[in-house]
């Protein structure tokens, strides 16, 4: 007799995710659906059908209404504006990024929070204005990054979780103490813009500006230039102009969206 495999407790949650993905698949076709069409259409027992759509709704990605039905939830609707938000901040970017390049020749990116993080999603680097695609989605610690704090200085939340995730020193100029983290902050939510002076590697130092967003003004990106320390010493001003003439353009462009 054959020996039974043991599902592991990995086996599980994977086939849990994949039932929830596919789950989340029939609404697509189906605006309303019920635990019977769920479990015909995914090929799964009604129980099953019953509990991943509870649990679905449990946490906002659907919704519950009358006579057991569901529907997709608002949470669903939120994740598609984040995602075309940031298609739309990336076009809105490249050209400001492309000719900021050109006017520093240096490396310029755009980076967007992401828990304790910045994660750059383009950047260009080199001579000439190249888009690169390799290492394009490298992640910082925010804290130590112009990028960083220049975000967090306009988004509270970001702020805590950069606090909350310890301000861990890559060199000795790195910030490390929470109050002088929050009064620069302040400094960079006043003067408009950030600064990493070889923060997170020695040698090198950034400049970065806010891109904002609407009611609030929440940062949601960050345009930044990264050098040699000795090439952006005393260019930071003319630095820190192009990056938040540009990121005012890219906000205003994305602000139409939100009218």
């Amino acid at each position: 007799m054959a020996e039974r495999r043991v599902p592991t407790a990995n086996g599980h949650q994977l086939r849990s995710l994949s039932i929830a993905a596919r789950v989340l698949d029939a609404f697509i076709t189906s605006p309303t659906l019920g635990p019977s069409e769920v479990a015909r259409i995914v090929g799964i027992a009604k129980s099953s059908a019953h509990r991943t759509l509870n649990t679905l709704a449990d946490c906002g990605l659907l919704d519950r209404f009358d006579r057991g039905q569901y529907r997709l939830g608002l949470k669903m609707l939120e994740f598609g504006q984040i995602t075309a938000a940031r298609y739309e901040l990336r076009a809105a970017a490249l050209p400001h990024l492309a000719a900021i390049h050109d006017a520093v020749n240096a490396t310029v990116q755009l980076g967007i929070p992401g828990g304790a993080q910045v994660h750059y999603i383009e950047r260009f680097l080199g001579p000439q204005h190249v888009r690169l695609t390799d290492d394009a989605y490298r992640r910082v610690a925010a804290h130590a990054s112009s990028s960083g704090k220049t975000i967090a200085a306009h988004d509270p939340e970001f702020a805590s979780a950069c606090l909350a995730a310890g301000l861990v020193a890559f060199t000795g100029y790195t910030i490390v103490e929470p109050a002088r983290f929050l009064q620069t902050l302040e400094e960079v939510r006043e003067r408009g813009w950030a600064t990493s002076r070889e923060e997170a590697h020695l040698g090198s130092s950034s400049v970065a500006a806010p891109i904002l967003l609407p009611p609030k003004g929440r940062a949601v990106a960050a345009l930044s230039v990264v050098g040699p320390t000795e090439r952006l010493d005393g260019h930071e001003e003319r630095i820190a102009n192009l990056l938040t003439r540009a990121a005012a353009d890219i906000s205003r462009r994305l602000s139409v969206r939100y009218d």
